[in-house]
């Protein structure tokens, strides 16, 4: 089998990867471009992506949940000694970075920020008992804990914000957690923090939208939505506008200041998720 690497933009051909046997999956590239990572059978490999030659074969102790980081220097996975416990390893050298402490996790799903300094999972705060975290892994330190199992969660810059029938969100740069709200009436589906400290934007299950100042104290204003219940929301870069994915197979593309729908996209099926391209121009 081939890994391929192509430039999005001219398609160009940029790196060919050979010798794979068909059974690989959980592909990740680095945020710069420079690196490749994909599981191989019970190794995770890392590859450059401009020679092509294999960087690292990595032997897993977490198995599936073993990952690059975005800058594509780091393996998040368990420590040797232990059952449990999530470390920071050096690509290059396979050395210790630093270990996050109380990090017993509790589900599959790890998510790094671009930068790789924050990590967010769901951990066992006690037997049955998940819990969310997030981990600065300059000192492999907890932030903070919410009391909650997230659906779905992202990093927007100093921000994260996850999904757990109601929702909540981190200000990073200050350590705390700063909007934290359950509803299990009128649980929340989706949540994106706007740039620049605008607000951020909430979906319902029942299609609603709506634009909440980051304290949730006051609802700004409720916004056109959809006929089904909000599966994304992802922020435009320059914070004028949102786009929404909903499973009545609608993209709806919002301007954050009146309202008004700008655009509208209709899939042939109900949509899970929505990207907006680094450029502003592309979803």
């Amino acid at each position: 089998g081939l890994l391929m690497v192509r430039d999005v933009d001219s398609g160009a051909e940029r790196a060919i990867v050979e010798g794979l046997w068909g059974n690989e999956e959980a592909l990740v590239t680095s945020v710069d471009g420079l690196r490749v990572s994909l599981r191989c059978g019970s190794e995770l490999r890392i590859w450059d992506v401009d020679s092509g030659s294999l960087v690292r074969a990595w032997q897993p102790a977490l198995d599936i949940r073993a990952r690059m980081t975005p800058d594509g220097h780091g393996i998040l996975d368990r420590p040797r000694d232990a059952c449990c416990g999530l470390t920071l390893f050096d690509i290059d050298t396979g050395k210790l970075k630093v270990k996050l402490s109380r990090a017993t996790l509790a589900g599959p799903s790890i998510q790094v920020s671009a930068d790789s300094r924050w990590v967010a999972a769901t951990t066992l705060a006690a037997p049955d008992q998940p819990q969310f975290a997030v981990w600065d892994t300059t000192t492999g330190k907890v932030v903070d804990f919410a009391g909650c199992t997230p659906d779905s969660g992202q990093f927007r810059g100093h921000w994260f914000a996850a999904v757990a029938r109601g929702g909540c969100v981190w200000d990073l740069s200050a350590g705390a957690r700063v909007f934290y709200r359950e509803d299990y009436r009128r649980p929340f589906t989706a949540l994106a923090v706007m740039p620049d400290d605008h607000g951020m934007v909430v979906g319902f299950g029942d299609g609603r939208l709506g634009v909440w100042d980051l304290t949730g104290e006051s609802k700004v204003r409720r916004l056109p939505g959809h006929k089904a219940g909000i599966k994304a929301i992802a922020a435009a870069p320059d914070g004028r506008a949102f786009v929404s994915a909903s499973s009545d197979g609608v993209v709806q593309v919002c301007a954050i200041k009146n309202g008004a729908v700008t655009a509208t996209y209709c899939a042939p099926g109900p949509l899970l998720d929505c990207v907006i391209r680094p450029d502003g121009k592309t979803v």
